[in-house]
């Protein structure tokens, strides 16, 4: 007999860290689409929305990426939702 793999990712039951806590709202305040940033920082969509929702545990590496994403998007100071 064959075992279905659930669809749904687990979540980790460690405490989440304060910096991806915060990483919705900095990227709602950098005015660009989710998949915009993710593409930028190199990591899928898929994974960057998983890690905001608190299924997928980022490195320090990504976080930086991604941080450094969103800091150049302030600096362009881009108020547009998609625009690159």
């Amino acid at each position: 007999m064959t075992r279905l793999r659930s669809r749904h990712t687990r979540l980790d039951p460690r405490p989440v860290p304060a910096i991806v806590q915060d990483l919705r709202a900095w990227c709602d305040a950098a005015g660009v689409s989710r998949s915009a940033i993710a593409m930028e920082a190199g990591v899928s969509a898929s994974h960057l929305n998983q890690i905001i929702n608190g299924r997928a545990r980022p490195s320090a590496a990504l976080l930086q990426r991604i941080a450094e994403v969103l800091n150049r998007r302030k600096a362009r100071g881009r108020g547009r939702r998609g625009t690159p």
